[in-house]
């Protein structure tokens, strides 16, 4: 009866640690490369590729078929492949089995696999995938070339914009994909008029003529300056963020968006669209009316001082500011702006709010709501 008991017992954790997708997995090596994949249905998954030569392998050409199917997905069991994918585990590697080491020094692990991505100067996808992980290339350091084939129109996430967190030598995109080109640098949509980020280093981007959308969510470092041309209607909330300070340049002729004292506002709402730092300080120009989903033109930069003119009504600071309290406020206005948003404003409360002389029981009183929050705020009265 023990023994009928215990062999219950494992066949009970057996099947609760069953993976389907793990079960089905089968692996090969072609061309000095481990492929772990799973047939299903519509085809070959791809769910890691290990490089085997210590000394290095410059190209990888990811077979077409594997396992007698066409090659149409790649990426970790564990990856999401849209927004809003739900059929995800950790840990969440990229396909070649790489990730951060999570004790926050930025090391990717394993160490020696990594080192070995890194000779790989040439990434060829089959025209068959049609389907690639959110973080499938996460990691994979700059310089290499890559292809997008003409079945992927969602790419890397909801608008391609995993193609744009790595700066490639050479990118290219299938005549015969719908969703995506690449002009200058720039992962554009097929028909021209949407920015998706940046997939190249340049010294200078210029943004091709033509573009009305700047999407948020796409990665717009590799340069140190970028031109944003006349066609340009919409910048979308929380775009334009840079790791270093970058100079930005907007055609006379558009009749949306300027730039003053570094930063880029809205010429038609008065928001303050991209922040620029310079030398610790945001000063935020007279123009602007607005500080709301801001992006940061600096978010390597040391930021110590944020200076509030009087023009600005309304106020939320983008939330990489909190990672650098305390910081000093200086508010311009004799009238408070308005706090847009009160979670985000919890990066007052280790930081010294200067307002004019005499105003410091009307910011109080206006910001009451701010201190229900538990927020305590540090207003002083400047001479």
């Amino acid at each position: 009866m023990k023994k009928i008991i215990f062999l219950f017992i494992l066949f009970w954790f057996g099947l609760s640690n069953f993976n389907p997708a793990k079960a089905k997995e089968k692996s090969c090596v072609k061309e000095g490369f481990l492929y772990e994949y799973n047939v299903q249905k519509k085809g070959t998954w791809i769910t890691k590729i290990t490089p085997l030569s210590s000394k290095g392998i410059s190209t990888l050409k990811i077979p077409k078929k594997l396992g007698g199917k066409e090659v149409v997905k790649l990426g970790s069991t564990g990856a999401k492949f849209y927004i809003g994918d739900i059929n995800t585990n950790e840990p969440n590697p990229n396909i070649f089995g790489v990730e951060d080491s999570s004790d926050g020094d930025g090391t990717l692990v394993p160490e020696d696999v990594q080192k070995l991505v890194k000779k790989i100067k040439r990434i060829q996808i089959p025209s068959t995938v049609n389907s690639i992980a959110l973080n499938c290339f996460s990691d994979v350091p700059d310089g290499k070339t890559i292809n997008i084939p003409k079945g992927i129109v969602r790419g890397l996430d909801e608008e391609g914009y995993g193609f744009t967190k790595i700066k490639w030598k050479k990118i290219t995109v299938s005549s015969q994909n719908k969703k995506y080109k690449v002009s200058n640098g720039c992962l554009l949509s097929r028909n021209g008029k949407k920015l998706y980020g940046f997939v190249q280093r340049k010294k200078k981007i210029n943004i091709p003529e033509g573009v009305k959308t700047i999407a948020n969510g796409g990665d717009y470092n590799g340069t140190s300056t970028i031109v944003i041309p006349k066609s340009v209607t919409k910048i979308k909330e929380n775009a334009m963020t840079t790791k270093e300070p970058v100079t930005i340049k907007v055609s006379l002729k558009n009749k949306h968006y300027a730039v003053n004292n570094g930063s880029l506002y809205s010429k038609k709402t008065g928001r303050l669209v991209a922040a620029y730092i310079r030398d610790g300080v945001l000063d935020i120009p007279k123009v602007v009316k607005k500080v709301s989903h801001t992006g940061v033109l600096g978010l390597n930069v040391r930021l110590k001082k944020v200076i509030v003119p009087s023009s600005v009504t309304g106020v939320v600071f983008p939330y990489e500011f909190l990672e650098q309290q305390p910081l000093i406020y200086e508010f311009k206005g004799i009238t408070p702006p308005e706090m847009l948003d009160l979670p985000g404003c919890c990066g007052f409360e280790n930081s010294k709010i200067y307002v004019p002389k005499n105003c410091r029981e009307t910011y109080l009183k206006k910001w009451k709501a701010v201190q229900t929050q538990n927020i305590q705020l540090n207003i002083i009265e400047q001479e």
